[in-house]
């Protein structure tokens, strides 16, 4: 597994980051853990045809203040 990330300084620079700190309250940690959970299950039905999925967060503020979470398939083509 690999992260990489943008910071606000650098937002046309993709970083591989060393580590990621997620400050968030329960509601928004489950609604992350249920994204993985389908991006997962997304990736075993399509393998490699499955590129990425956004994160789209119930509490609207989230997506468009940031931060964006993107999830990528590392097997996709």
């Amino acid at each position: 597994m690999k992260v990489f990330g943008y910071s606000h300084k650098t937002k046309d620079e993709l970083l591989e980051l060393y580590e990621c700190t997620v400050s968030a309250d329960p509601q928004q940690l489950r609604e992350l853990a249920s994204f993985f959970e389908s991006c997962a299950a997304a990736i075993e039905k399509s393998g490699k045809d499955w590129n990425h999925e956004h994160f789209l967060s119930s509490q609207e503020g989230i997506n468009k203040t940031g931060p964006s979470i993107v999830v990528f398939n590392s097997d996709a083509e």
